[in-house]
């Protein structure tokens, strides 16, 4: 057995989640999620990582308890806080661990509880205040080099793959379209 698959039972142990029997599904929030999760599996920006951590976990969560996911009681001050984490730090290589860490609570519990309060995961999240911040900069005329860098992107054929993805046009485009809607 691998060292990963070793950790990944060891974690799994830690929250009471080792299915003693296989498990089969047929639709249902499990289901999207997985999918979800294959769709990270083509992408690759610094969001991917958290995105893929974050839906695995979700997965977990959604195997350990199908209630994880309905509406409740508003946010705990420490997921407030770690929401506030990836705003602050979106530009930077975040890990779900990480931040389930600087909050105080177990990857899996932060994975679910983020999607039951917000409605989406850590790297969805991320990706949509690098996206506003972007259209923010792009706004502005900044270089296209100095925005990649303002939001987070290895370089500007990075941001350039980002945005084609998200929108299907060019930074250049995209800038074009923004002007357009605003009116400048």
């Amino acid at each position: 057995m691998s060292n990963l698959a070793r950790n990944g039972l060891y974690r799994m142990r830690e929250i009471g989640c080792v299915p003693d029997q296989p498990v089969e599904f047929h639709g249902g929030e499990v289901v999207a999620i997985t999918r979800q999760l294959l769709g990270e599996l083509s992408k690759s920006d610094r969001g991917s990582v958290i995105a893929m951590e974050s839906l695995t976990a979700e997965i977990l969560a959604a195997m350990l308890d199908r209630q994880a996911f309905r509406e409740g009681p508003p946010a705990p001050k420490w997921l407030t806080e770690a929401l506030e984490i990836l705003e602050a730090r979106f530009q930077e290589p975040l890990s779900l661990r990480a931040i389930a860490k600087e909050a105080g609570v177990h990857p899996i519990h932060f994975a679910a509880m983020f999607r039951r309060h917000y409605g989406c995961s850590a790297g969805e999240y991320m990706r949509r205040v690098r996206f506003e911040q972007l259209s923010i900069l792009l706004r502005q005329r900044v270089p296209l080099a100095e925005i990649a860098l303002a939001a987070g992107f290895a370089d500007q054929s990075h941001l350039t793959r980002f945005l084609k993805r998200q929108t299907g046009m060019t930074p250049t485009q995209y800038r074009t379209f923004l002007a357009f809607k605003t009116g400048c």
